[in-house]
């Protein structure tokens, strides 16, 4: 686990958010009438997520997670939105030591725990 530098502690988790439901999924299979390989990048290093532009990877929510990561060590780069494989292994790392699922991609848990960092 990786930890505040020169210190043997791991980085602390994020203060526990409101307990919000997840009763529905905003983005629902089936109704964005996207098939396979629309509208995305083909599995390139920039793409983060399968959701729509207004999910979690948006560039304004990618900005933000880019700034929490940097505060918490991860990555070094700019804070500009943009997609970059750094980013992406920063958020895989970040998932990693936070026991979540290791995709890279900036889902909505993974951005609401980073979220806490950036403000």
């Amino acid at each position: 686990m990786q930890g505040w530098p020169g210190s043997a502690a791991p980085f602390p988790s994020p203060p526990a958010a409101a307990a919000e439901p997840q009763s529905a999924t905003p983005h629902a299979p089936g109704g964005s009438g996207a098939g396979p390989g629309e509208g995305g990048g083909g599995g390139s290093a920039g793409s983060f997520s399968t959701a729509a532009s207004a999910g979690p990877a948006s560039k304004v929510n990618l900005s933000i997670a880019q700034r929490a990561l940097s505060v918490l060590g991860y990555y070094q780069g700019p804070t500009d939105g943009g997609a970059s494989p750094a980013v992406k292994l920063a958020i895989q790392a970040y998932q990693r030591d936070q026991s979540l699922a290791q995709t890279g991609a900036l889902d909505q848990t993974t951005f609401d725990r980073l979220s806490a960092y950036a403000r």
